[in-house]
């Protein structure tokens, strides 16, 4: 499976406030909106197997739902173009990933296919969090997916935020990770706009 955020270094960041959150909760519970090919849901699955923690990906697996940018010439509705040009489409599909997991019996990697919605926390049972990336990169997707994380998030855990450092990286989410601070809801522990990653813990 392709880790598409080793490239520029935040898969690094993410693994460590993944293994942080095993460290402090035991027994974690996860998830990844916008996992791409998987590759940071499949390391996860390997760190946290040894427990009963559990990490939940949530893609549409067909590629970037274009249609939901706020404009079709928009950065953010074309900025996956590149990837998808390089490693192909076959292997974003559901079906590959969950075999390449199930290869590994990595059971703890819990596969969602679709568009993120307002429930879908509550199907997947998701009732808390103790790690979370939101790595959708267009601001109405990354929007609707805070008001999903902002109640479920345990104090203590990990918010990770992707594509949001630097403010002129895309459009609209920068502001999305200011506003989030302005809560007071969490304390910023990494802004690193060279691998575009901010980690933010829950008060």
């Amino acid at each position: 499976m392709i880790t598409l955020n080793k490239d520029n270094g935040a898969h690094d960041v993410t693994i460590k406030y993944a293994e942080k959150a095993l460290q402090k909760f035991g027994n974690p519970i996860g998830a990844e909106l916008g996992i791409a090919w998987g590759g940071g849901v499949e390391a996860i699955g390997k760190l946290w197997k040894g427990s009963e923690g559990i990490i939940y990906g949530f893609d549409t697996f067909e590629g970037h739902p274009r249609h939901l940018s706020y404009s079709q010439n928009a950065h953010e509705a074309y900025c996956m173009q590149p990837q998808y040009d390089g490693y192909g489409m076959d292997k974003l599909s559901i079906e590959y990933q969950q075999k390449q997991l199930d290869k590994q019996n990595l059971k703890n990697v819990i596969l969602v296919k679709g568009l993120i919605n307002d429930n879908s926390f509550k199907d997947a049972g998701i009732t808390e969090l103790h790690y979370c990336l939101l790595d959708l990169d267009m601001i109405n997707p990354m929007t609707l997916a805070w008001t999903l994380v902002r109640p479920v998030m345990a104090k203590g855990g990990y918010l990770c935020l992707h594509d949001v450092t630097p403010r002129e990286h895309i459009i609209g989410l920068w502001g999305l990770y200011q506003e989030i601070l302005a809560t007071g809801e969490y304390r910023l522990v990494v802004d690193n706009p060279k691998s575009y990653i901010v980690v933010l813990e829950k008060l």
